[in-house]
C-alpha cells in the first residue's frame, strides 16, 4: 500500500488505519491510498479535505498531468489557480503531487519473438538475480516498491477470460509492476519475454488504447511505450491514428521504439533507432527525465480530460500529450 498527502509519502504500518502528521486546517489537502495486489492489479482512491471544504463534502477530483518548459520553476497553488480551463468556465486546483511514475512497455510480437531468440541464444541462463516469490515471467526483475517508478509489461495479443456465470472477457492485461531500470534494458526484456506465453492475433491499436487508460487511471506521471520490430498483422478496431489520437485526449504520451536498424515512420508516426543495447537505454533514460518532469495537479470535480485546456496566458508549462 502507497499513500501519500500532497504528494509525501506517509508511513503505512496498518492499511486498515494509518495516521496523517499536523496540517493546516484552513489549506485543501489532497490524501491518496493507492493498493496494489499480488497479481498486480491496482485500486486508487483520493480525498480532499480542510479549507472551506464540509466535513462532510465527500468531493470528486480529476488528475491532470503537467509539464513545465525547461528551467521554470514550479508554480505555487495560489499561482496556479488562473490556469485551467474548462471551455471558457475555470476550474479549481486543490493540490501539486509530484511522485513516481507508471510506463507500459507494449511489445508486439516481432519484437517479443527477437528478443527471446536473442535470450536463448545465450542459453537461457539468468543474468539478474531472481526472486523466488514472483511468477516466472518477472524472476529477473525487481518489483517495483509503494514509492517506486513502476513498469509495466504488455503484449499486442487480448486473452480471454472466463466468469463464473459463463461470461467471456477480452482483455489485454499488464503483467505486474517492476521498477524501472535504465542500464541493460534489451537483456532484462530478453529474459521477461523468453518466459511469457501469450500469442496469437495481435491487436495492436487496441492494446495501445487499453494500456493508456490504464495509466490514466493511475493518476501518476505516465507514458505507453510501443516496442516494435518489423512490419506485422493487426485486427485491432481502430486505427495507429486513433489509438494516438485517444491517448492524446487522455495526456498520455505515446513513444514508439524500433528494434530493426531501419526506424524512420511508419503507421505509428516516427520511431526511434533503439536497436542496439546502448541506444535502448539512453532512450529509457531520456523517457525517465521526461516522466519525473510530469506533475499531477489535481482539479475539483469530475471532468473529461479532453475538454480541460490551460488559459491562453499560460506559457511556461502545457499539458501532457
Amino acid at each position: 500500500m502507497r499513500a501519500t498527502l500532497d504528494g509525501q509519502a506517509l508511513t503505512v504500518k496498518d492499511p486498515k488505519r494509518f495516521e496523517i502528521p499536523p496540517c493546516d486546517p484552513k489549506q485543501a489537502h489532497v490524501l491518496s491510498a493507492e493498493l496494489v495486489f499480488a497479481e498486480g492489479r491496482t485500486a486508487r482512491v483520493d480525498a480532499v479535505f480542510g479549507g472551506d471544504i464540509g466535513e462532510e463534502a465527500k468531493l470528486e477530483l480529476t488528475g491532470v498531468p503537467l509539464l513545465l518548459d525547461p528551467g521554470q520553476n514550479p508554480p505555487t497553488l495560489q499561482e496556479i489557480q488562473t490556469w485551467f480551463r474548462e471551455g471558457d468556465r475555470p476550474l479549481r486546483v486543490l493540490g501539486i503531487d509530484r511522485g513516481p511514475f507508471d510506463v507500459v512497455i507494449l511489445l508486439d510480437q516481432e519484437a517479443r519473438t527477437l528478443l527471446a531468440r536473442e535470450h536463448g541464444a545465450k542459453g537461457g541462463g539468468a543474468q539478474f538475480k531472481g526472486v523466488a516469490a514472483l511468477p516466472p515471467q518477472l524472476l529477473f526483475f525487481d518489483r517495483a516498491g509503494p514509492d517506486d517508478n513502476r513498469l509495466f509489461i504488455a503484449f499486442g495479443v487480448p486473452e480471454s477470460y472466463y466468469g463464473d456465470d459463463g461470461s467471456t472477457h477480452v482483455v489485454f492485461p499488464a503483467y505486474s509492476p517492476m521498477d524501472f531500470v535504465t542500464s541493460n534494458v534489451r537483456s532484462r526484456l530478453a529474459n521477461l519475454v523468453y518466459a511469457a506465453t501469450v500469442m496469437g492475433t495481435p491487436t495492436l491499436s487496441d492494446a495501445v488504447a487499453s494500456m493508456g487508460a490504464l495509466v490514466a487511471a493511475n493518476n501518476r506521471p505516465r507514458a505507453v511505450v510501443l516496442v516494435l520490430a518489423g512490419p506485422s498483422g493487426d485486427r485491432s478496431r481502430i486505427t495507429p491514428s486513433g489509438a494516438r489520437a485517444y491517448l492524446g485526449d487522455l495526456h498520455v504520451p505515446l513513444l514508439v521504439w524500433s528494434l530493426s536498424a531501419a526506424g524512420g515512420s511508419g503507421s505509428w508516426g516516427t520511431e526511434e533507432d533503439v536497436s542496439t543495447e546502448g541506444s535502448l537505454d539512453k532512450a529509457a533514460r531520456r523517457l525517465k527525465e521526461d516522466l519525473a518532469a510530469q506533475r499531477i495537479v489535481w482539479l475539483e470535480g469530475a471532468h473529461l480530460p479532453q475538454r480541460i485546456r490551460l488559459a491562453e496566458s499560460v506559457t511556461r508549462a502545457h499539458l501532457v500529450r
